[in-house]
């Protein structure tokens, strides 16, 4: 979705729920081939993990969050523009 100077915003759906999917996938070699910055098990240790979700949904319940301006400024930029 976005290029930052030192990450990637990405937008990623989960089709089955399995044990780190998204930090075997992002990280393998046959996947995307970066890790998610701080991820100490398949990538580099960092101050935490950045994995993020801006949407959360489940039978009857729908929860949203817009990402990190200081990681991402142009996001909020398109944001306010809209």
């Amino acid at each position: 979705l976005e290029r930052g100077k030192q990450c990637t915003l990405l937008d990623i759906h989960i089709l089955t729920g399995r044990t780190h999917q998204l930090r075997v996938h992002c990280a393998h070699c046959r996947g995307l081939g970066n890790p998610i910055v701080g991820d100490r098990l398949y990538g580099q240790p960092s101050q935490r993990l950045m994995l993020h979700a801006s949407r959360l949904a489940f039978e009857g319940f729908d929860f949203r969050d817009e990402p990190d301006d200081d990681v991402f400024p142009a996001s909020a930029e398109s944001r306010t523009s809209r």
